[in-house]
């Protein structure tokens, strides 16, 4: 009998034992993934940090490259932190406004503190500029005109000023005049091109009151216009009336060409139904 109920016990003491040996083996593998899981993200850290300071190193090396020669001359440089940050270093004990005679050391102002203005490249962009008010400052607009004029003034002496004789600026302001009038002659012809189209098709009904007399008020200024740059009586009965006759026959010439556009059409398609 005692035989027989010391098996169940040696048994179970054999199957604890193996259950301890198992799951000791459980944890001793869970233990090795920690460290090897450990060690991989130390790893992604150390290569994260030195991609960081890479970055921040051709950062800085870029920077100094695109820096002008100016900036070199400012004694400004970067400098690196013991934390490894880099930092713009001015110098600007080495100079101050108090360690230069604002009186007599005008050029050691400049070096310092002064900007460089390239104000000859610039003349080409003043003298577009003078053009453009020249011509703005015969608008029949008042405050226009003479706010433009007193830009025209302005420019010019700056241009003078820079070496500018005034024999060009004389030229200058003749090709403004003259690229106005022509502008002018433009914008008559095609005002006057739909004022014509409009009476055509429309003819002075009560609709097309309105346009019609948008396009005369437009006419009235262009005339006004053309008197205050310097041309008066170019828009005189005779010249009116050329223009009308002109964008007369421009538009029944338009008329006819669609006329026969519109025959070809209808030739063709004759033809094609026969077939």
């Amino acid at each position: 009998m005692t035989e027989i109920r010391n098996q169940p016990s040696s048994s179970f003491s054999q199957q604890k034992l193996d259950s301890d040996r198992y799951y000791k083996r459980i944890e001793k593998d869970i233990s090795q993934n920690i460290e090897t899981q450990k060690k991989e993200a130390e790893q992604l850290i150390q290569r994260q940090e030195q991609a960081t300071k890479t970055l921040q190193t051709d950062k800085v090396q870029a920077t100094e490259k695109a820096q002008p020669t100016s900036q070199a001359d400012s004694k400004m440089k970067w400098t690196q932190a013991p934390d490894g940050s880099y930092q713009l270093d001015a110098h600007l004990k080495d100079v101050t406004p108090s360690s230069i005679d604002l009186r007599h050391n005008g050029k050691e102002i400049l070096k310092n503190m002064g900007q460089r203005v390239d104000m000859p490249g610039k003349i080409p962009e003043l003298k577009e500029s003078y053009i453009q008010n020249m011509i703005q400052s015969r608008s029949h607009n008042y405050f226009l005109s003479r706010y433009a004029a007193f830009k025209v003034g302005m420019i010019g002496q700056m241009l003078s000023t820079m070496g500018v004789s005034q024999e060009e600026l004389q030229k200058l302001q003749k090709r403004a005049l003259e690229g106005a009038k022509a502008d002018n002659i433009a914008q008559m012809s095609e005002n006057m091109y739909n004022l014509l189209l409009t009476e055509l098709l429309h003819g002075n009904t009560r609709k097309s009151q309105k346009t019609l007399a948008m396009f005369g008020e437009a006419e009235r200024q262009l005339i006004a216009q053309m008197e205050r740059l310097g041309f008066s009586g170019h828009w005189d009965v005779k010249r009116i009336t050329e223009e009308r006759i002109k964008q007369a026959k421009k538009i029944r010439e338009e008329f006819v060409k669609e006329k026969n556009t519109l025959n070809y059409h209808y030739l063709y398609l004759l033809q094609d139904n026969q077939k």
